[in-house]
This record gives structure tokens, sequence and C-alpha cells, in this order.
């Protein structure tokens, strides 16, 4: 199975402040690297591959053996060299595309306007970095933790296409 997410901020201290849905849950980073480990890992399989598009972590990057998955790391802006070499990651890169079910899917840490194929309407990205703050449309959005449809998780394609659904249709540019 693969999966998507982005912006779990695993040991920032400051961001329980800048996102206070977190604080909702948890009081402290303790609490809320235990609380994602959890849900992750409740949903992840050792097999399965976990496409993270950036801040995955600050600090020690130990925690990061104690989730389940084969993780490709598409860097953020917070993925600092001590978690960029501590070996967890299938590899890494700045951008990414895959197929899946027929998609073409673009994968980079920032919102795009435009990617390969998006005028076409048979395309899809996903991005992270804005915590929710800037809205996609029907065929690009943040697949965050923060975002209220991940339930601080990692998500499939079927529940980002059933939450793209429900999104407004994307203007073709061309």
């Amino acid at each position: 199975m693969d999966y998507f997410t982005s912006d779990n901020h695993f040991n920032h201290e400051n961001i329980l402040k800048y996102c206070p849905e977190r604080a909702v849950l948890w009081n402290n980073p303790n609490e809320m690297n235990e609380g994602l480990i959890s849900r992750w890992n409740n949903k992840v399989k050792q097999d399965d591959t976990v496409y993270h598009l950036g801040d995955i972590c600050m600090g020690s990057p130990d925690i990061l053996n104690r989730l389940n998955g084969k993780i490709i790391l598409i860097k953020g802006n917070h993925d600092h060299k001590k978690t960029l070499k501590c070996g967890r990651f299938e590899y890494i890169t700045n951008y990414h595309e895959l197929k899946l079910n027929k998609k073409l899917i673009t994968l980079c840490h920032y919102k795009m306007e435009v990617w390969k194929n998006s005028h076409y309407g048979s395309s899809l990205h996903f991005y992270g970095h804005s915590h929710g703050t800037r809205p996609g449309d029907n065929a690009c959005c943040d697949v965050g933790v923060d975002m209220p449809f991940t339930n601080f998780s990692p998500v499939t394609l079927e529940e980002i296409e059933q939450f793209l659904s429900t999104q407004p249709t994307r203007e073709n540019e061309f």
C-alpha cells in the first residue's frame, strides 16, 4: 500500500504554538511524537511505502526508526542535514512524479499552480508546507498531518481522492 503525508515535525518544540489544532490533542512535543507515531503505525505496515512531503523531523532523527514502512522523503525546508543523513529513507529528492491507478501524481513540499499534465485534468499534485493555509482544488491538495481529512496520519490515494471530490473544480489554465 502507498501512503502520503507531510509536516509531522517530530521533536519540533514550537509546532504546538504554530499549529493550535495539535495543542488540542497534545500538551507537549513528547505527547505529540507518541500520538503521531501511534497513528502512523496503526495504518502503515512494514512493507508499505510512505511518500513524505517534507518537514518530517527536527532534532534527533532516531525517532524515525520507530515508524513502519519504507519512507521516500521529498525534502522540506525543515529537513536538516542530520535528518537527511540518518539512513532511514529509501531515497531523498526535492520533487517526485509517480503513476498510481493510471494517474500521474506530482509530489513536492511546496504547492504548485501548474504541474506536468495539470491542464489535461488527468494528473494530481500533493504538497505540504502550508499546514492547511493554501487551499487546493479537485486536482491538488495539502496532505499534511494538520489537514482534517488526514486525522494526523498518512493517507492513501483513495482517501485523498475522496477529499478531492469535495473540493472546487480546477480552472483549466489553457
